[in-house]
Parts: C-alpha cells; structure tokens; sequence
C-alpha cells in the first residue's frame, strides 16, 4: 500500500506569507526572517500546495497578492493572533496567574475571617476562577483525596496527619459556651467544662466528625469526670435556634459564638482552661500541581 506523506501548514509558514505580503518582496521578507530567498519561497509553495491555490501573483519585477492571497492574509493574521492569545493563557495558567481552584471549608467557618482571605486572593488573581463547597470535615477530606478539590480547611482539636496531606495551621481558636439568655450561667463572665455536668450539649453528628476529633472531646469530658449528655444535629445552622430555645448548650470556637450571639442574641461565655482550644487548618494534597494552589498557599503565610 502506497503511503502518501503530507506537510501540513505550520505557524512558520504563516509568519512568512504575511511578511511577503506586506513588504511585497521574497528577498526581504526572507532576510527579515534571516533565511534564504530560496527557502522562503520553497516554504510559500508548500503553503500554496496545502491550501490549493496560489497566494501570490508573481512576474519578473514585482510580487503581489492573489485574489484569494488578499482574503486569506486575514485569516493567517486571526490564526496568528490566536495562537499568541492561547500561549498567553497557557503560560498564565502555569504560572498561576489563571486557572481554577477549588475551596472546601466546614459548615459555620464562614463566620471566621476566610471571607477575606478569599476576597484577597480574588483581588490579586483576578484571572483564577475560584469555587467554594462548604461540608462537613468527613465529606470535604473525601473530596480532597478523590482530587475533587484542591484545599480544604478545617477547624479541631489535632492537625490532620496524613502522608499524603499537607496542612498548615491558621489560627488557634478560643473555645466559648453558648446558652439562652435565660439559663441560670448566663451572667458568668467565664465557666469550666466541670460546671457543664449536667447540661445537654448540642453537637454535629459523629458521623460527620473526624475520628481524632471526636476522641479528643470524649477525653477531655472524661477528664471533667463525667460523660457527656450529647444532642447531636446534622445541621450546624439549627443548633443556634435550639440553644436559643433552651434545649441545650454548645460548645464552639469564639468564631462561630460571636456570629451566634450578634445573629440569635445568645449568650457566649468563655470556657476556662489551657487547652480550651480548637485550631484551624488549611490541608491540600503533597501531589497538587496546581499552580493556582501554590498562589495561595503563598497568600497563607
């Protein structure tokens, strides 16, 4: 079988056609380009082969455009600029000035000071496309390793250790009683968890908890000498309104108790203790590429 090899336009091509075109001489376009007369017409030809038709109306003095030379030096002008915009945005992209990057944070740290960290990134990346999935801590570290998302941030009690992850901590977070105005604690300017014996607390379920998470709060009521009275809510949103209404009490970093009280009118009480704390984290993955997540990551500090 007879194998018919076939050279296609190239981007050279192009570039030698338009500089024939407009200064209307081989010779010069070709030491524009700093090659041969001969190999610039060669390259012209090839040209005129691919398309089928001749660009160029030659005679011994002058060189001039075709009729279809004058439509499809346009259209070599368009491909030209196209391919000059597409390496624009592939190199901006590589160097995280564009792209996409994709956020999870827990149900409620929107009341903390992330806001602002993605406006500002936003501010000085304007070309990354950034999304928000906002979940609980199980969810989000699934979606994280199943590369749904580039970093995720999470609020506990332990950084998440994991050979694959990195994390890196953003704030220490002061832990605060919140109650209804009407429980008999609310004028204490602060309170101890051994205090809180006999109350409800109102949590998230376990199941949306991590593991680590959810045996550093069994210990440290256990270390208050008791087990704790747990009401456990799927929806982080309803457990201000129950506290509210008195059902319970809730322990939460000092983040989520200010907006509870400005928002619900609780009262947050400061819970005593060295290691009353939960700490937040940003955790991505060792393998991410993306150039957008170093951007801010860098932001981090």
């Amino acid at each position: 079988m007879l194998m018919i090899w076939r050279r296609y336009m190239n981007i050279n091509q192009l570039r030698y056609f338009l500089d024939a075109a407009r200064l209307c001489n081989f010779t010069k376009a070709a030491e524009k380009n700093y090659i041969s007369q001969s190999a610039i017409t060669q390259q012209i030809k090839s040209l005129e082969q691919e398309l089928e038709t001749e660009l160029f109306i030659r005679d011994k003095r002058k060189v001039e455009l075709s009729p279809a030379g004058s439509v499809f030096i346009h259209e070599a002008e368009a491909i030209l600029s196209r391919i000059v915009q597409a390496k624009e945005k592939i190199l901006s992209v590589s160097m995280g000035v564009s792209g996409i990057l994709r956020i999870g944070f827990i149900k409620g740290y929107e009341a903390s000071d992330f806001p602002n960290v993605i406006q500002c990134f936003c501010e000085k990346n304007p070309g990354v496309n950034v999304s928000l999935t906002r979940e609980n801590p199980v969810a989000l570290l699934d979606k994280l390793n199943d590369k749904e998302l580039d970093i995720i941030f999470l609020v506990g009690f332990d950084s998440v250790l994991h050979p694959e992850l990195n994390s890196h901590l953003i704030c220490r977070h002061p832990l605060f009683v919140t109650m209804s105005h009407r429980h008999p604690l609310s004028y204490r300017t602060g309170i101890s968890r051994k205090e809180l014996a006999t109350e409800a607390i109102i949590t998230n379920n376990t199941d949306e908890q991590l593991e680590e998470d959810i045996s550093k709060i069994l210990q440290q009521f256990l270390g208050a000498g008791y087990m704790p009275n747990f009401i456990r809510q799927e929806d982080i949103d309803t457990i201000p309104i129950m506290v509210s209404s008195g059902i319970g009490i809730s322990i939460v970093p000092e983040f989520i108790a200010k907006r509870w009280q400005n928002e619900m009118n609780l009262i947050c009480i400061p819970l005593e203790g060295e290691n009353e704390i939960a700490f937040s984290h940003a955790v991505w993955g060792q393998k991410n590429s993306n150039p957008a997540l170093s951007r801010f990551i860098s932001m981090l500090g």
